[in-house]
């Protein structure tokens, strides 16, 4: 669509002959003709100023208008072109800006698409185009345009290398699209629907949206971090100074009436508090451009507000020591803190196996488990630490979780142990045990009610094999996913839980068989408690949330290593080591497909028994699913 265009004279910049010192007249930060200077005030106060600044701009930026009728103004997104580039997809599309007005925007998709991913809105400064923030394979054909755009150390191919979804417009035009419009507004607004783009696809976390740029694109990173609310983050490279400083040195496009009488850069830089907010300036910037020592005045300005609302640590200037162009180690490494969800530890913790190829194989289950959540769920990172407890219990501080499967207390240990894994707990790391490591005797069990809720008690509790049906599943994050199933196993019932179950939760609850209930007394077959239960359901696998906010839990099967082959079962299990590391549980489970018979195979020890081939394998994985 061809629209009629007015076109703003460019003022010609006026560069000093001479600067010397920052001290000169005008140079310094203005701190009387500001009627909206940030001082400093009460943490409610100084979001009240964000609101009241954020509403004087938007006036007269002549953008309020848009701002209040966003919602008719649809994006009616086109696609352009597609380019695979093998991690990422490059796409030109076309959308709306606004009811009468395109604009072109590039974005970068990850190949891989599982949880919704952070997102980064890259800008160019003058002279560049939509392409300019990627490398040389995406910018240009033009030789000489490439080489002017390595300012820009193709942060956006770096940023979409690593997973984020990406997104640019040209925003260095000199020229008024749309009557009684500003070009500052126009600038902005059409950043603005870029971050309207982004929050309309689903592999986009809204929550993670961050922007960035270098010079124009610095000031316009500044601009649309301190307007628009849902940007979680700004690196605004190459540009922190003063307007007056501007007034001499610069181009005129930033300047629009009324602008100087409100506020100065650092005023503006404020909006985006108390979301992080990087600046970069480079040492080698000559006095006449983006001199450090200024910016380093206008930082302390800028530091004033994260003060009052208590994230003083949200604000930094990198000062590198380059020129004008982008740090992009500093720029990745900041949006790697506050765009990408760290990544919470599990550890795993296996004991011998110890009966047969395949039971109590802690390891194989162990590591069947692990690699099904390093594959599907991106926040966690799951570990298995072979060899017994660690020499080195240090190994274990940075767990978010740790699961214990083996036999007894052949895994801990001595009390040392016992005490050193309780220090973790007291810190908040959510423990699980599992089938036969429930039952570290009396002397330890005091500890798992602490930290799970319940344990294996000799003469109360019993292990014997049994047809498990689950009917009904209790509404829990550790259930999504999951129906109704039944399995046999060695089920250990009538666990010794805490005192009228506070803090439990049972997961897994049916009714043993009679039969089940009639052995001797004995520490693992009867006892006169366990048979005065006849038809009554058991507890089989629960959740603990411990007073002190940390989570466990307990399941009592997994003897035999195929049981781990029953999707429901695994899903369970999968989704209760994210709960009790505090890792949000998927609505649907934690993705887990059938295993293969090399993956259930896999890590068992010993030799093969002559009469189970693969075959055999196969057919226990497809049984184990048709009940």
């Amino acid at each position: 669509m061809v629209h009629s265009r007015i076109v703003l004279c460019m003022l010609s910049a006026v560069f000093l002959s001479s600067v010397t010192a920052i001290g000169q007249a005008g140079y310094a930060l203005r701190e009387d003709d500001r009627t909206m200077r940030y001082t400093s005030r009460p943490a409610e106060q100084a979001r009240a100023w964000q609101r009241d600044v954020r509403a004087k701009l938007a006036a007269l930026l002549r953008i309020d208008d848009l701002l209040q009728n966003k919602s008719n103004i649809p994006l009616s997104p086109k696609k352009l072109s597609s380019v695979d580039k093998g991690s990422y997809t490059v796409e030109e599309l076309e959308i709306n800006s606004t009811g009468n007005r395109r604009i072109r925007i590039i974005v970068t998709l990850p190949a891989a698409q599982g949880k919704p991913m952070p997102a980064v809105v890259c800008i160019g400064g003058h002279g560049s185009d939509l392409y300019s923030p990627y490398d040389e394979e995406i910018v240009s054909k033009d030789a000489t345009k490439a080489q002017a755009d390595r300012i820009y150390r193709g942060f956006g191919t770096a940023l979409a290398n690593k997973g984020y979804v990406t997104i640019s417009t040209t925003v260095s035009q000199h020229e008024i699209y749309e009557k009684d419009r500003l070009l500052m507004g126009e600038r902005l607004w059409d950043l603005t629907r870029c971050v309207d783009y982004l929050g309309s696809l689903a592999c986009v976390d809204r929550s993670r949206i961050g922007c960035a740029g270098l010079s124009l694109g610095g000031e316009m990173a500044m601009w649309l971090g301190g307007m628009d609310e849902r940007i979680a983050a700004t690196v605004s490279a190459g540009f922190l100074t003063t307007m007056e400083h501007m007034e001499q040195n610069h181009c005129m496009c930033w300047k629009f009436d009324g602008l100087r009488e409100l506020v100065d850069f650092a005023d503006i830089y404020s909006l985006t508090a108390p979301g992080p907010l990087q600046c970069q300036n480079g040492m080698k910037e000559p006095v006449s451009q983006f001199y450090v020592p200024l910016a380093r005045e206008a930082m302390e300005e800028v530091r004033t507000i994260y003060r009052d609302m208590g994230k003083p640590e949200n604000v930094l200037l990198d000062v590198h020591e380059e020129g004008h162009v982008i740090d992009l180690p500093a720029l990745l490494g900041f949006f790697a803190q506050h765009l990408e969800i760290a990544k919470k530890e599990i550890v795993f913790l296996p004991g011998r196996q110890s009966h047969g190829w395949s039971g109590h194989a802690y390891t194989a289950d162990c590591k069947l488990l692990a690699q099904i959540l390093n594959e599907n769920v991106p926040t966690v990172e799951a570990v298995v630490i072979e060899g017994g407890w660690p020499k080195d219990v240090k190994i274990l501080d940075g767990a978010a979780a740790i699961v214990i499967a083996c036999d007894g207390n052949g895994l801990l240990g001595p009390e040392s142990n016992w005490q050193a894994l309780d220090r973790l707990a007291r810190k908040g790391v959510g423990i699980a045990f599992l089938h036969y490591a429930l039952d570290p005797g009396k002397e330890y069990g005091k500890y798992l009610l602490d930290w799970i809720g319940g344990y294996y008690e000799q003469f109360w509790s019993i292990n014997p094999s049994w047809l498990a049906e689950f009917k009904s599943l209790p509404r829990h994050p550790i259930t999504r996913g999951v129906q109704s199933f039944k399995v046999e196993d060695e089920w250990y019932y009538h666990m010794r839980f805490r005192e009228d179950m506070k803090g439990v939760t049972p997961i897994l609850t049916a009714v043993p068989p009679d039969d089940t209930r009639k052995g001797p007394d004995g520490p693992h077959s009867g006892n006169a408690a366990v048979r005065a239960r006849m038809g009554m359901g058991e507890h089989v696998a629960w959740a603990f949330e411990r007073p002190d906010g940390g989570r466990g839990f307990g399941c009592t099967g997994g003897h035999t290593h195929w049981v781990y082959a029953k999707n429901d079962f695994r899903m369970l299990l999968l989704n209760a080591m994210c709960w009790i590391a505090k890792v949000e549980v998927p609505t649907n489970g934690v993705l887990t497909k059938t295993p293969t018979v090399e993956q259930m195979e896999a890590n068992l020890e010993g030799d093969r028994p002559q009469d189970w081939p693969p075959e055999r394998t196969r057919q226990t994985i497809e049984e184990m699913n048709r009940q």
